[in-house]
């Protein structure tokens, strides 16, 4: 039997100018599925990601994190499992502190977490260095930039130090928000497959946000096609080409000529 990591119903969230930026949606996500969420700029897909993270209070709905009703819990309540619900967004730039080291903004949450321990550090969890390291290896970047500043990587390798930062606390479940956007064709073909690496690897499961349908279609079992604040489709990856499809999902396809 399929767990479900989240469950959000019914979401809502109106902007203070009266805009109606998501119009009551709902989806769930399994231990170890990735899902897809693809639409163009404006159809709502950084608000509801936003909203799941409770970074925007909802006007209606309800999330579950592992059955913990999100949308009930204070901001206290929910700062106590919020490493079990990470995030990357689309500028590593923006993500990382310039006046930190590498391995200071690596550490940032686990140094917040010292009661927690990831499985794969166990055997280094009380040296942060070797921490550190460790999390480099497991996204591909050698340690001799832990002590380097951002500035002085590849937005490429910013990415994956984000990324890092995300699975350093073991999480369940994780939402990338564009982040491939910024990264030129061939670094992200890379970093996509190191995303489904880690997620087969550790049992992630993953919100992958983008308009770009390729590699929604790479990363995701199941996707969700979102179009003025609505799920217009939703459908298994290997129903894409289906004559069902909404036609906006076949406009998708046409565009991107998949």
């Amino acid at each position: 039997m399929m767990t479900n990591v989240l469950i959000a119903r019914n979401i809502k969230k109106t902007y203070s100018s009266g805009q109606r930026a998501i119009n009551g949606v709902s989806m769930s996500i399994q231990k170890g599925e990735c899902v897809g969420l693809v639409g163009e700029s404006g159809s709502g897909k950084s608000t509801l990601a936003r909203c799941l993270l409770m970074l925007e209070k909802l006007d209606e709905g309800e999330i579950f994190l592992h059955d913990n009703p999100l949308h009930l819990m204070t901001k206290r309540e929910i700062r106590k499992i919020r490493h079990d619900m990470q995030a990357v967004f689309q500028n590593p730039t923006s993500a990382l502190n310039p006046k930190l080291k590498i391995i200071d903004s690596l550490m940032e949450v686990l140094d917040t977490y010292p009661n927690i321990t990831p499985v794969y550090l166990q055997d280094v969890r009380d040296n942060r260095e070797l921490c550190a390291k460790r999390l480099l290896e497991m996204v591909g970047i050698e340690s001799r930039y832990l002590y380097c500043y951002p500035h002085e990587l590849s937005g490429g390798q910013k990415q994956r130090v984000a990324i890092a930062r995300a699975i350093s606390i073991q999480p369940s479940f994780i939402i990338f928000d564009e982040p491939t956007a910024s990264l030129d064709v061939y670094t992200q073909g890379q970093i996509l497959t190191l995303l489904k690496e880690l997620q087969e690897q550790l049992e992630l499961s993953y919100l992958f946000i983008s308009h770009d349908l390729p590699s929604v279609h790479f990363l995701s079992e199941r996707i969700l096609v979102m179009k003025e604040g609505v799920f217009v489709d939703h459908f298994k990856k290997d129903d894409l080409f289906s004559q069902d499809r909404y036609p906006y999902t076949k406009k998708l396809v046409n565009l991107f000529e998949i």
